[in-house]
C-alpha cells in the first residue's frame, strides 16, 4: 500500500503530497505520544506510539487524538 492509512475523506492531491513527504523525518511529540509530519495547514500524518503505520487525518481530528493521548 502507500505506507499510511487515511482517516476520513481526504482529497487525492493531499494523499499524493503525503506520499511524497513520507521520506521526511517526523517530529516527535512531547510525552512519547507518537510522531507527526505536517502535510499542510489542514492535514497531518500521525503515527501513535506503538503503531507501525502512519494515519493521514485533518488537523481537527489530529488535535482531538493528540488531546486524548495527552490526558492519559
Amino acid at each position: 500500500m502507500s505506507g499510511f492509512i487515511t482517516v476520513g475523506k481526504i482529497p487525492a492531491p493531499v494523499v499524493a503530497k503525503a506520499q511524497s513527504l513520507l521520506c521526511q523525518r517526523p517530529r516527535k511529540l512531547a510525552g512519547g505520544r507518537g510522531v507527526v509530519i505536517n502535510v499542510g495547514l489542514r492535514y497531518r500524518l500521525f503515527r501513535p506510539c506503538g503503531s507501525a503505520q502512519f494515519q493521514l487525518m485533518t488537523h481537527e481530528r489530529y488535535n482531538n487524538v493528540a488531546a486524548k493521548n495527552r490526558n492519559h
